[in-house]
């Protein structure tokens, strides 16, 4: 059973990650190790960190589950005026990977690199046609948007909500850890 388990996401990479707390007494403690793979209901993720700071739990720290993209190096990555989309699919065709594209953008381009890998010609092509890509991991698909969300403009207030914070410190080598918990036990 894991503890204060969380996921974040990061827009400009497409990617998820995973922390979350085990018991050290667990009885699934001992496959818990780097390399592995984690899956969630809807992402996959292979374990990158493992952070034992007390006795009682490990923290454990997942990555999202690319490797098949970021692993295969093309010797030479020759796409010669192919379509954008065309370039996507040559990039994911050394994987079990599949596209979703759902870009209005149908330009032609050529790229010749060597030794370059399908995840780091994905962010280029992206990058130079201004779209944005999202890595479905669980069902190893890639897809490519326009725009994936909108600008909603912004919201100006005048309103102070500031609290004042103090330090403290002494020349003690002790550091005190807080965990919040909400009502009703509610993990925070």
């Amino acid at each position: 059973s894991c503890h204060n388990s969380y996921t974040t996401e990061t827009l400009d990479t497409g990617f998820k990650s995973l922390c979350f707390e085990v018991p050290c007494k667990d009885e699934f403690f001992e496959i818990i190790q780097e390399e592995n793979y984690v899956e969630t209901a809807d992402y996959s993720f292979i374990i990158k960190e493992l952070i034992l700071e007390d006795n009682d739990f490990i923290e454990v720290r997942c990555s999202a589950n690319i490797e098949e993209l970021t692993g295969r190096i093309f010797p030479i990555f020759d796409c010669l005026e192919m379509g954008v989309q065309q370039i996507y699919e040559y990039c994911l065709s050394k994987s079990s990977w599949s596209l979703d594209y759902q870009s209005q953008d149908r330009s032609i381009a050529t790229y010749q690199l060597s030794h370059t890998t399908g995840y780091d010609m994905i962010k280029q092509v992206a990058e130079d046609f201004g779209q944005e890509f999202w890595f479905d991991t669980k069902n190893k698909v890639l897809r490519i948007y326009d725009q994936m969300g909108s600008e909603f403009g912004a919201y100006f207030s005048n309103e102070l909500n500031l609290k004042q914070l103090t330090k403290q410190s002494s020349t003690y080598d002790y550091a005190t850890v807080v965990f919040p918990l909400g009502k009703n036990d509610l993990k925070i």
